[in-house]
């Protein structure tokens, strides 16, 4: 039984691999004639009756589908080494805590938000496009210094 159904199925791909190469031309085959039965007359003399064929089984063709998925985009790391003044300053990278400076980090190429902080001092917040060898270089201010020149200056008024 096994034998049989490995036969059959060898000859299906045989048929279907010399259709699929332009084996059969359907055209041909349409315009071909169906050949006519002629049945021997009855024991009583009668006439011949002539009758069309049984129309031929039609061959299944097999086609072969492939889909594909879309290629997922590359993520590109690079490198960008970020460093501020004074040293030691908390990094952020789109909310997320980084380290402290000088620090060389691996981030996704493209925009990020950073923010770069200390303690007495005021943050220093930039969006910034990563690139490969992209240096950033942050300058804090004090944030005592600021709040003496207001309270000079409103004194003085």
């Amino acid at each position: 039984m096994r034998n049989k159904f490995l036969v059959l199925t060898a000859c299906l791909v045989l048929i279907s691999m010399s259709a699929f190469a332009g084996g059969f031309d359907d055209d041909k085959m349409k315009k071909k004639k169906k050949p006519l039965i002629v049945e021997p007359a009855s024991a009583g003399g009668g006439a011949q009756v002539a009758k069309a064929a049984p129309p031929a089984v039609k061959e299944a063709k097999t086609e072969t589908v492939v889909t594909t998925t879309p290629l997922q985009r590359m993520i590109r790391k690079v490198s960008v080494l970020i460093e501020s003044s004074p040293d030691n300053c908390d990094i952020e990278v789109d909310g997320v805590y980084i380290g402290v400076t000088p620090v060389q980090v691996s981030l996704k190429e493209g925009v990020h938000h950073m923010k770069i902080a200390k303690a007495g001092y005021l943050d220093w917040s930039r969006t910034v496009k990563a690139y490969n060898g992209l240096f950033v270089s942050a300058t804090l201010v004090q944030s005592s210094t600021i709040k003496e020149e207001i309270t000079r200056s409103a004194g003085t008024e």
